[in-house]
């Protein structure tokens, strides 16, 4: 089974962890993969995604407001980057994301799509 390593980064504040917890949980519910959260990559030969946006650096462009989606290589290693310019902006990410695989956020609580569905999404979100 493919693992995803979702990385919060080192001393991360409270709203990243739980765009982390959000996340994750997303993955396991959408494409039933086994996730896991840590401070850094480490060694770990997992898939990675990175919330911590200084692993690699975002844009220094980037408003506190603003957040990348974007396949990275740090440490020459491939990534997935979902960071934002403050704790605020890295959840916004985390719902762009989750909504471009077909979730949907109205009042009652969170509609997800079918696997084929997400995994479409999710194909669409590599290639572009």
């Amino acid at each position: 089974m493919e693992r995803i390593l979702i990385v919060a980064g080192v001393k991360p504040a409270r709203l990243v962890l739980y765009a982390a917890d959000e996340l994750g949980g997303y993955i396991k519910r959408l494409f039933h993969l086994s996730v896991r959260v840590a401070a850094t990559p480490g060694k770990s030969n997992d898939q990675i995604i990175t919330l911590d946006a200084r692993t690699p650096p975002i844009p220094t462009r980037l408003s506190d407001q603003g957040y990348v989606l974007r396949p990275v290589e740090f440490d020459n290693r491939p990534m997935f980057q979902v960071a934002g310019g403050s704790p605020k902006a890295t959840m916004w990410a985390v719902y762009d994301l989750a909504e471009r695989w077909g979730v949907r956020h109205p009042p009652h609580g969170d509609l997800l799509p079918d696997r084929r569905a997400a995994e479409r999404g999710a194909r669409q979100e590599r290639t572009s």
